[in-house]
Order: structure tokens, then sequence, then C-alpha cells
């Protein structure tokens, strides 16, 4: 439910897919001491009333859980009907998968040692959830709601909730129908899932022979050019 700006990195099409990645995101509380502990009943997903999903989402966040764990989380309490939703939903895990899979890879090929472009995202990753707040909560109308979402490298965002027969949810549908660069990220993560995928390949099979060649692969991999492998 969030977007994570990533105006860093020099290849435009992974600055707009890391913004559009964690859509459905928890968000960072500034206090958890006075927040309510996660629910894992997924029977009945959603919650009585919005403030009370913005208190799990704001409380999830700052809970022990991986990254992933988060994601699916997130996922749970929110409702996607449409194609775009959906779709949207499944990229997120399967766009994660890659990148820790790309990780693990390095990790176990060349110990410590990563790229600049792997520590920029891995970190800006972890703080698209840790390091986000719902900010304010406006009812719209019976069934429906606004969440103000304030970002640690971006301008506030709206998003939107949803009274649903299971309770309130997260409207993923009307996220993606009200926010465009939500869908125009999701274009661009198999590209992205598929370039994590090759180079991970490459460090296990060794044709990347450093990790100083991580990052040329990634880009090579984009369509940017460069050489993969060692210097």
């Amino acid at each position: 439910m969030c977007c994570l700006p990533v105006c860093h990195t020099r290849f435009p099409a992974m600055a707009i897919a890391i913004a559009a990645i964690l859509a459905g995101c928890a968000h960072h509380s500034p206090n958890m001491a006075d927040q309510p502990t996660p629910s894992t009943n997924l029977r009945d997903p959603g919650y009585a009333t919005p403030r009370a999903l913005v208190e799990y989402l704001n409380a999830l966040a700052g809970s022990n859980e991986t990254i992933k764990q988060k994601l699916l989380d997130v996922h749970a309490v929110s409702r996607a009907v449409s194609d775009d939703a959906r779709q949207g939903l499944e990229l997120q895990i399967d766009f994660l998968d890659a990148f820790e899979g790309l990780l693990e890879a390095v990790k176990a090929k060349f110990g410590n040692e990563s790229s600049a472009m792997l520590g920029m995202l891995e970190i800006q990753i972890n703080n698209s959830i840790s390091k986000m707040h719902i900010d304010s909560l406006k009812l719209t109308s019976d069934t429906t709601a606004e969440i103000q979402v304030d970002q640690p490298m971006g301008p506030p965002i709206t998003q939107y909730l949803v009274k649903t027969d299971h309770g309130w949810m997260i409207d993923e549908d009307e996220n993606y129908a009200r926010t465009p660069q939500l869908a125009e990220g999701m274009k661009q993560l198999p590209k992205m899932i598929a370039a994590f995928q090759s180079v991970t390949k490459q460090v296990q099979d060794g044709t990347i022979s450093n990790s100083m060649g991580i990052d040329m692969a990634i880009g090579q991999a984009l369509g940017g050019g460069g050489a993969s492998g060692g210097p």
C-alpha cells in the first residue's frame, strides 16, 4: 500500500518497479508498546474498524517478522479482485523471492562482499516497511476510508480501505485504480525478476567471478549495457 521511491538507481525501469514493489506494505509504529499484536487468524482477515486495521499495520511493521512474512501478512488483510491487483500481489512476492535469492547466492559465493546496487536496494526495501507510518485516517463513507501514508523518502501518499464481509481490509483494487504508478511499476517487475534470476545463475556458475561484476551484470540483464563477470 506504499510506494518506495528509488531515485538513486541508474536504471529507470528499476526505479519504477521498486517504487511499486511493496504496494501492500505495512508501516512503522512510533511506539510498539501501544500497538496490538498482529493477528494470525487468516480465516477472518478483516478488522472490525478501520482504526483497528491501521493499528495492526503500524504494529506489524515494527515486529520481528521477516520482510517476506510482513508482506504476506499484509496481503492477508488485502482485498484484490481485479486482475491487475491480484497479479500485482503475486509479482511482489515473486520479486522479493528473486531479490533474496540473489542476495543469498552472492553471500554464499563472495561472503560479506556485495555490490553498491544490492546494498542500496536491500536498505530501501527494508525501509519501505520499517520506516513507513500511516499518519491519518478519514472515513469517506460507511464502507470506505482513506489513509495518508508517510514515506521516508517521498511525500505522503493516499491509499484506500474498504469494509468487506470479513471486516475492514486494504482495498488493492482501488489502490491500483487510483494510483497509476502502481500499475506502471508492476509492468516492470517481470523484467526485474528475470534479471535477478539471470544474475543469480551467473553468480552460482562462476560467470561472475567477483562481487564487482554484479552491478554490471544487472545492468546488462535489464538492457542497460555493461559486461557481466569480474573486471
